[in-house]
């Protein structure tokens, strides 16, 4: 089975990146590394888009891709998604 997934990374004061947790979308589904990340986004990631609906977990791989784009800072930043067989 394929599975889709993106690290949350931050940035330490030395400037090196350290992975905080992992998003992973796995049959239509979207989980996390640790469950006070999922509380966080459980009510929903609105698209990243004019107009963009509200996504849910349940929506998969559409609130993966959306949910990266809550981590855009210089201090909080996710990684690509990348495709990983298991």
């Amino acid at each position: 089975m394929t599975v889709a997934k993106f690290d949350v990374l931050k940035t330490t004061p030395t400037g090196e990146q350290e992975v905080l947790g992992t998003y992973t979308e796995r049959a239509g589904v979207v989980t996390a590394s640790k469950s006070r990340m999922m509380d966080e986004v459980a009510r929903g990631v609105r698209e990243y888009k004019p107009g963009g609906k509200l996504l849910y977990p349940t929506d998969g791989r559409a609130f993966l891709e959306a949910l990266r784009f809550r981590f855009d800072s210089p201090y909080l930043r996710s990684s690509q998604i990348r495709e990983e067989e298991e």
